[in-house]
């Protein structure tokens, strides 16, 4: 099991930053002759702002890390630019920050008011752009089946690795007496759907993850990942079960602790 980084290295630097992404390139670059890990990759997150700009950020809003009300989807990337001090980078500036890994999970955001058209016309131009020689690690996520679809049957977009992203499970979908039966269930649906959408790749909520769903991801030609792990000892089990990439909010913890023999 390889470690990537949550949004760079979202506990210990601001997450989705440049300053975020350097530290974490760091830790891709430990000689093997050190006997110790080194992060085999990051996650992060992109979404459409106004302008039909691709943001590296996270939430829908500016609440959270800037203390602002306003919408990514309301704002233009200038003016989302200077509510953040320049902190929040275009997805056309993560190409050098990305060099050097084995695996990059980039997940596209979407909400209700999702402008379709121009998030695939602005995620193609992006990939063709600035993205052709990270395209064998390069690894596009989503929660959004309408997205998936559309990724599927585009020329372009449709050749490029594909990843499906599975949210922890409904605590209505599962009985008490039958918990690990009901999971493999639900998590057998996801796996049908990411064979229907041509992904590659599947990323489950930890608190998902079965040694079954793991064997039947690896049958179907599907790597795997699990996030948001922050406990190593989690992270230990996952291992033992099979899972090829877990994610983690403490990347320079997890390189240290975790036997590189995992």
């Amino acid at each position: 099991m390889k470690i990537l980084g949550h949004r760079g290295a979202r506990a210990e630097h601001l997450e989705n930053s440049q300053v975020g992404f350097e530290y974490v390139q760091k830790l891709a670059k430990i000689p093997p002759a050190s006997n110790r890990n080194a992060l085999a990759g990051i996650e992060f997150d992109v979404q459409l702002t106004a302008d039909g700009e691709l943001a590296v950020f996270h939430d829908e809003n500016l609440l959270r890390l800037f203390k602002k009300q306003s919408r990514l989807d309301q704002l233009k990337f200038a003016e989302l630019s200077h509510h953040s001090k320049s902190q929040i980078l275009p997805l056309s500036a993560m190409p050098d920050l990305l060099l050097g890994y084995q695996h990059i999970e980039l997940e596209i955001k979407t909400h209700t008011r999702t402008p379709y058209s121009l998030l695939m016309q602005g995620l193609n131009e992006s990939l063709s752009q600035y993205f052709t020689s990270l395209q064998p690690v390069l690894t596009i996520t989503t929660f959004d089946h309408e997205l998936q679809y559309r990724m599927s049957i585009h020329p372009k977009i449709s050749q490029w690795r594909r990843g499906l992203l599975v949210d922890k499970l409904d605590a209505d979908t599962v009985t008490k007496n039958d918990s690990v039966n009901a999971t493999h269930a639900s998590n057998q649906t996801f796996i049908d759907l990411a064979q229907k959408f041509g992904c590659r790749h599947v990323s489950w909520h930890f608190k998902r993850v079965t040694k079954a769903t793991i064997h039947a991801c690896h049958r179907h030609g599907f790597t795997t990942s699990a996030w948001t792990v922050n406990d190593i000892d989690t992270a230990k089990h996952l291992s033992q079960m099979g899972l090829d990439y877990v994610i983690t909010d403490y990347p320079t913890s997890f390189l240290r602790l975790l036997p590189s023999s995992l």
